[in-house]
């Protein structure tokens, strides 16, 4: 999910940041066939202040902010059973990668991406 978790308002760079979000989670559901959801964080699960996504985003200028949930549907919140974790591993690996290419190739295109230190 993207920023912005507080309000419901678009940020500046959110078409790029939803396409980074799509590629994701494209890659992801080609793994195990989990469904996830994507967009920013206040309109795709609930509004929720400082996320670590918006303060990257908003304060560190970090266009490509994320933050990721388990695959859980509802049953087991934020502790999965050990036999989800390996598969839950495999599948955001995937993701990371996949959104990892989109950023290369957006700065590739032109636009300079900040970096993480």
């Amino acid at each position: 999910m993207s920023p912005w978790g507080y309000t419901s308002d678009k940020p500046t760079d959110y078409a790029t940041q939803n396409a980074g979000s799509e590629a994701a989670v494209k890659a992801l559901e080609a793994v195990h066939g989990t469904r996830y959801e994507y967009g920013p964080i206040s309109t795709t699960i609930y509004p929720a202040s400082g996320s670590s996504a918006d303060y990257t985003y908003g304060e560190c200028g970090v266009v490509y902010s994320y933050g990721v949930e388990l695959r859980d549907t509802g049953e087991y919140g934020f502790t999965l059973p050990p036999e989800y974790i390996v598969p839950s591993g495999e599948e955001t690996f995937e993701g990371v990668k996949a959104l990892a290419k989109y950023v290369a190739a957006q700065k590739d295109a032109a636009a300079p991406v900040a970096a993480v230190a």
